[in-house]
């Protein structure tokens, strides 16, 4: 939108010592002293995302005229409703739809509170617009009644100057795994280690290195240290800068996203899985039918959720035939060319566009 020429406010979190407003590549930034959350705990988030809302709420009801279009993430989808006053002097509110609620509730508690799933159908319907990330998802909002007419999909796909398009390297030998993000049990990372534990007999020196930060850090620690992988696991600190992200990805040689089975993971395109093959990097991902539909089994090496023996295999694979899997990456590469950032641009573009006109 900064590139079309509008002036665009962003109301985020504050890093600790940061600016109470800010500038960032052309962008207003608004920030608010409410702490993170990263990780499973419910009442985190919720002590998180509440305090924010209230503050986000307060900043867009105080000249609620001077907006033009009021554009909201979820997690969680009530954020929505922070611009109400907005909403009442007429001015379109759009909901980005990065997940669902009651998606991530019923796979940390096997099922969502029905109050969590009314107030997910309010939301949705409280917006002029939904945007949302895949094709799966907008079947399951227009499943909580909101026209299909007023859907789009807008993928999360990597930004071109961020994370540039490179030639897929043959993987080093013995290869560098990498994962990154949120630290948290449903993304497999039990499976990854117990995987390169196996394949460590077959693949001496194969190393993995995590970055992120979550409720299960301190699992993760724990396995390390039973099964002895201290030499070959790098866990960071924490979380890092996006900045930093794709020097990280280029540093490594292959990509691994294993994640659990359950409701959520069902209807995920991950992010990371995107960046990875966009900087050729071999990916390693659990099966979905999702992921099925944007990525062929001769691009990704697919593997069933939760199976530590497929991941293993996979490294295996990689490692026996490094030049096939440089192969494969370029293959996956053309999801760029139907998919990439220019594509989701134009969409979002013409979401804005309507909603204001």
């Amino acid at each position: 939108m900064r590139d079309r020429g509008a002036e665009v406010t962003v109301l985020a979190l504050r890093e600790p010592g940061g600016p109470a407003v800010d500038v960032v590549d052309g962008v207003r930034v608004v920030t608010q002293p409410v702490p993170r959350h990263r990780g499973d705990g419910l009442g985190g988030y919720a002590r998180s995302y509440g305090a924010f809302f209230a503050r986000a709420a307060a900043h867009l009801s105080r000249r609620p005229r001077q907006w033009d279009v009021v554009h909201v993430h979820s997690l969680p989808e009530a954020m929505v409703f922070a611009a109400v006053v907005p909403k009442v002097v007429r001015r379109p509110v759009v909901l980005d739809v990065h997940d669902l609620s009651t998606e991530v509730i019923a796979s940390r508690r096997g099922s969502s509170p029905r109050l969590a799933a009314a107030l997910e159908r309010w939301s949705l319907r409280f917006a002029d617009r939904v945007i949302t990330v895949h094709e799966p998802y907008r079947d399951l909002v227009a499943e909580r009644g909101v026209p299909r007419d007023s859907i789009t999909v807008v993928l999360n796909t990597p930004d071109d100057e961020r994370f540039p398009l490179l030639e897929p390297p043959t993987p080093s030998d013995p290869p560098r795994l990498i994962h990154h993000g949120t630290l948290v049990r449903r993304y497999g990372l039990d499976v990854a280690l117990l995987a390169l534990a196996e394949a460590r007999g077959k693949v001496p020196g194969v190393r993995l290195e995590i970055i992120g930060d979550g409720d299960h850090r301190e699992e993760i620690v724990r396995r390390v240290d039973e099964l002895d992988l201290h030499d070959a696991v790098t866990l960071s600190p924490g979380a890092i800068p996006l900045e930093e992200v794709p020097g990280r990805i280029r540093s490594a040689d292959v990509g691994i996203v294993p994640f659990l089975d359950d409701r959520f993971t069902r209807a995920i395109l991950p992010t990371k899985l995107l960046e990875y093959v966009r900087m050729g990097r071999p990916t390693i991902v659990s099966r979905n039918p999702v992921i099925e539909r944007y990525f062929g089994d001769d691009e990704v090496y697919y593997v069933e959720p939760g199976d530590v023996t497929g991941v293993t295999e996979a490294i295996v694979r990689i490692a026996d035939d490094p030049a096939a899997a440089a192969e494969r990456a370029v293959r996956a590469q053309r999801f760029f060319e139907r998919e990439g950032w220019p594509v989701a641009r134009r969409r979002f573009w013409n979401v804005m566009e309507e909603a204001v006109s």
